[in-house]
């Protein structure tokens, strides 16, 4: 046993979110698809740290999207990249 958990940080980057993606993975870049490349890894990660510390009972959060299109790898086409809602 530990005791209690007074506070922890969760720090992440988005290894595979570079310019180009590939056309399997292209829904990922729109919200309105329903599963983003924030959403599924972050749900991911915060499942296993409440598995581990306890369901969350206060949060602070900072994002930056600095990344607003990417290419189709197998067509070089351009599309828009909407992570969040605005």
């Amino acid at each position: 046993m530990f005791g209690d958990v007074l506070s922890t940080t969760l720090i992440g980057s988005g290894m595979g979110w570079g310019p180009a993606t590939p056309q399997s993975q292209a829904y990922t870049a729109d919200i309105k698809n329903g599963a983003t490349m924030l959403s599924i890894p972050l749900g991911h990660t915060l499942d296993a740290l409440c598995h581990c510390l306890g369901e969350v009972r206060e949060l602070s959060a900072t994002m930056a999207v600095r990344r607003t299109s990417f290419a189709i790898v197998e067509t070089g086409e351009i599309k828009p990249m909407t992570l969040m809602i605005k």
